[in-house]
C-alpha cells in the first residue's frame, strides 16, 4: 500500500536535497547518512507543513513508532519504539532527561509542537552513549529560539482552540526570546460503553506552555546557552481529572578551542508533578544532571567523543495525605564514542559504564560498521546493548492493599540487539532505507511474583521486525512513506505485546506552489492486542492546505480523519472523529 508515495514519483527537475546532521545517534555531530543506526530527523519546516497539533501526531506515521492514547488530545499517551515498552524510550529535551523518575515514562501529550525546532528519533539501543532507558531508542527534542515577533490563533471541532505568540531579539553576539501558548478543548467522552469507568460527558483539556531560550557568544571560542520549558495541563477523564506540571532547564557552556576540538559543560534540571484527586494519587519527581563532553576530530579523520555524567534523582508518592514512599539515588557515568572511515568502510565503537547508588555498576557497549558499495548505496550493521534501571514505583510502591507492590531488590532490565540495513539513493530526489532488526530483552520487570503479584525480574521479550522508509523531494513535491512489519512477542506467554501493530504504513505527500501548500496524510495499522482482546485495524486520511494572505499573514486549514473512521488506540477509549482546524498565522 505505497500508493500515496508512489503517486508522486514523476519526472521532475530537481537539485539534490540537503541531508541534515544528527547528534543523538553517537553523541557527536555527523551527517545523518553516516549513522549506522536508523535515524529520522524532523525539522521545523516539516513540522509547520504537517500542521500537527501535538507531538504524538508528528510521530505516529514514522516507521517503528506506535502510539497509544486513552482519550482525546491531552490524554495520557504512550510511545512505543520498535515494539519495546514505553519506558524503554529515552526522551531528551535539549539534552536533558525528562521522563518521570517515578514511572520512567514521559508525558508526550505535554510536548508543544509550536515550541519545537527539530526532533531526532534514533531507533535501536543507545545505552553505550546515553545509559539507562534507551532499549528501543532515543527521542531527542530541540526547542526553538525565536528571533522575531510571531503569533497564531487556531480554532476547530470539539470547541478546540489554541493561541501562541513569541518574540525574540538577536544580534551578532546572540539573542534571547520568549514563546508562550495556551490550548483548550471541550473534547469528547474519553471512554465508550466498553470502558471500565464510562461516563458519557465531555472531557475537556486545557494547557499552558512557556519557553525562554537565549544564547550568547562570550568570545570567539566561548558560548553560553539556556533553554527553560514549562508545560502544565489540566485534563478530564471519565470519573475524574488530572493536573500535570512539567519543567526542564538546560544551561550549556561551550568552548571551541579549534576546528578539531570542542568541549561542552551542560547542567540540566527536570521535574514532574502529577495530581489525580479521584484516585488520591500524587507523584513528584526531580532530576539534576551535569554532563562534561569532549569532541575531537583527529588529522586522520578519526572522530572521538567522550564525557562524564552525574545525576541525582528524587521521587515521591502520596496517597491522600499519607506518604507512600520518598527516596533518591545518585548516578556517576563515563562514556567514549569512536568513529573512523577506512576507504569505503566505516567503523563505529562506543562504550559506557554507569555506577548507580541503587543497582550498582553496569557496562554497555555497541559496535557498528558500514560499507559504501557505490556512490548511491550503503550497507549498515549494528550490535548494541541496552538496559533500564527500575523506577521508583517498581522499587518502592506499596501497591494496592499489598498487591502489585514494588521490590527494592530488582535488577536492571537488559537487552541485546542486532540490526542490518541498506540505504540507497535512487536518484538525486529519491532515497530508500530498509532495516531488519532483532532484540532480546530479559529480566523484564513483571508484577507477577508470588500470591501478591510483587514486582520481579522474570519476564522476557523478543522484538523483531523490518522497516522500510522511502522519501522523495523534487521541485514543489515532498513525499515519504514508512512501512513497519514487526513481531513484538512476550516469550513467557507467546502472545504479542499490547497495543503494538504488527503492520503499519504511514505516508504523506505535499505540493508547494509559490507560497501555496497542499498536502495529504495516510495512516494504516493492523489489529493489535489489548488487555480485553484485539483492537481492530484502522486507516485514517488527512488533508491540509496553507494559503498566504500577504507576506506576513497565512491561513492554514486541516481536516483529520477525513472519512470519520471509528477506531481505538486503547481498549474502551475513544479517538477523534472527523475534525477541522483553521489557523491564522502572523510572522
Amino acid at each position: 500500500m505505497l500508493l500515496l508515495s508512489l503517486a508522486v514519483t514523476v519526472a521532475l527537475s530537481a537539485s539534490e536535497p540537503t541531508l541534515p546532521v544528527v547528534y543523538s545517534a553517537a553523541r557527536r555531530v555527523q551527517p545523518v547518512n553516516e549513522s549506522v543506526l536508523s535515524v529520522t530527523v524532523i525539522e521545523r519546516a516539516q513540522i509547520e507543513r504537517s500542521q500537527a497539533q501535538d507531538a504524538p501526531e508528528l510521530l505516529r506515521k514514522l516507521a517503528g513508532v506506535d502510539i497509544s492514547r486513552t482519550g482525546g488530545p491531552g490524554s495520557a499517551t504512550s510511545v512505543f519504539l520498535r515494539g519495546s515498552n514505553s519506558n524503554h524510550v529515552l526522551v531528551l529535551i535539549d539534552g536533558v532527561r525528562v521522563a518521570s523518575s517515578n514511572t520512567g515514562a514521559y508525558a508526550f501529550e505535554q510536548l508543544p509542537v509550536e515550541l519545537i525546532e527539530r526532533i531526532e528519533i534514533v531507533r535501536g539501543p543507545a545505552a553505550a552513549v546515553w545509559g539507562s532507558d534507551a532499549i528501543g531508542g532515543v527521542i531527542h527534542v530541540f526547542t526553538r529560539a525565536p528571533d522575531r515577533a510571531a503569533a497564531q490563533l487556531s480554532g476547530g471541532t470539539y470547541s478546540s482552540w489554541r493561541a501562541s505568540g513569541s518574540y525574540g531579539v538577536r544580534d551578532e553576539r546572540g539573542g534571547i526570546g520568549l514563546s508562550v501558548s495556551r490550548r483548550g478543548t471541550r473534547g469528547f467522552s474519553s471512554q465508550n460503553p466498553s470502558g471500565f469507568s464510562y461516563d458519557p460527558d465531555l472531557d475537556s483539556n486545557y494547557s499552558e506552555r512557556a519557553l525562554i531560550a537565549g544564547d550568547l557568544a562570550v568570545s570567539e571560542q566561548t558560548s553560553l546557552k539556556i533553554n527553560a520549558l514549562r508545560t502544565s495541563t489540566d485534563v478530564e477523564f471519565d470519573q475524574g481529572r488530572s493536573a500535570l506540571l512539567d519543567r526542564s532547564v538546560a544551561l550549556v557552556g561551550g568552548y571551541e578551542a579549534s576546528e578539531r576540538y570542542r568541549q561542552e559543560l551542560r547542567f540540566g534540571y527536570a521535574s514532574q508533578d502529577l495530581n489525580t484527586p479521584a484516585f488520591g494519587a500524587q507523584f513528584a519527581s526531580r532530576r539534576l544532571q551535569a554532563d562534561w563532553q569532549h569532541q575531537f576530530t583527529l588529522p586522520d579523520a578519526t572522530e572521538l567523543a567522550f564525557g562524564l555524567n552525574v545525576q541525582n534523582e528524587e521521587g515521591e508518592s502520596r496517597s491522600g495525605s499519607e506518604l507512600s514512599y520518598s527516596d533518591e539515588r545518585d548516578l556517576y557515568a563515563g562514556y567514549v564514542s569512536y568513529g573512523q572511515g577506512f576507504g569505503a568502510h566505516r567503523l563505529e565503537i562506543s562504550g559506557r559504564f554507569d555506577d548507580d547508588s541503587t543497582f550498582g555498576g553496569h557496562g554497555s557497549g555497541a559496535v557498528g560498521w558500514s560499507l559504501a558499495i557505490s556512490q548511491q548505496g550503503r550497507i549498515n550493521a549494528h550490535f548494541g546493548q541496552g538496559f533500564r534501571a527500575p523506577n521508583f514505583n517498581e522499587l518502592y510502591s506499596p501497591g494496592f492493599d499489598g498487591l502489585f507492590a514494588g521490590n527494592p531488590g530488582l535488577e536492571p532490565e537488559v537487552s541485546r540487539s542486532g540490526e542490518l540495513g541498506y540505504a540507497h539513493e535512487l536518484s538525486a530526489a529519491q532515497r530508500v532505507d530498509v532495516r531488519v532488526y532483532r532484540t532480546q530483552v530479559r529480566d523484564l520487570i513483571s508484577f507477577s511474583g508470588g500470591q501478591t503479584f510483587r514486582a520481579e525480574n522474570i519476564a522476557r521479550a523478543r522484538l523483531e521486525g523490518v522497516e522500510l522508509r522511502w522519501s522523495y523531494q523534487a521541485g514543489p513535491w515532498h513525499a515519504a512513506s514508512e512501512l513497519t512489519l514487526q513481531d513484538p512477542e512476550n516469550l513467557d506467554t507467546g502472545r504479542s505485546l499490547l497495543r503494538r501493530a504488527k503492520r503499519k504504513l504511514g505516508g504523506r505527500v505535499d505540493y508547494d506552489w509559490q507560497a501555496l501548500s497542499l498536502g495529504a496524510d495516510l495512516l494504516l495499522a493492523s489489529p493489535r492486542q489489548d488487555f480485553a482482546g484485539t483492537l481492530p485495524g484502522y486507516g485514517i486520511v488527512g488533508l491540509r492546505a496553507s494559503v498566504p494572505l500577504s507576506e506576513q499573514w497565512h491561513v492554514d486549514a486541516k481536516v483529520e480523519n477525513l472519512l470519520d473512521k471509528e477506531y481505538e488506540l486503547a481498549g474502551g477509549f475513544n479517538t477523534s472523529g472527523r475534525a477541522f482546524t483553521l489557523t491564522l498565522r502572523w510572522q
